[in-house]
Parts: structure tokens; C-alpha cells; sequence
């Protein structure tokens, strides 16, 4: 619903926004596993 919502209002590039979330995400798992094989 509200991820629509958001795709009308910036409907200029809604993919853009998409692969940015994706590829933060993809980010923060990638450094936890880092981090995590480092302290444990």
C-alpha cells in the first residue's frame, strides 16, 4: 500500500528507489556477516 503510494509520488524513477533500498539492504547484510566472522 504504502510502497504504491510512494511509486505515485515519485513516479519520475520509482526502479531508482527500488535498487537503492535493495542494494542498502544487500549492504547491511554483507558488512553484519563481515563483522560477524571478525568477532566470532
Amino acid at each position: 500500500m504504502n510502497e504504491l503510494e510512494k511509486n505515485q509520488e515519485y513516479g519520475k524513477r520509482p526502479y531508482q528507489k527500488f535498487l537503492l533500498a535493495v542494494g542498502a539492504g544487500l549492504l547491511t547484510i554483507v558488512v553484519a556477516v563481515i563483522l560477524g566472522f571478525i568477532l566470532l
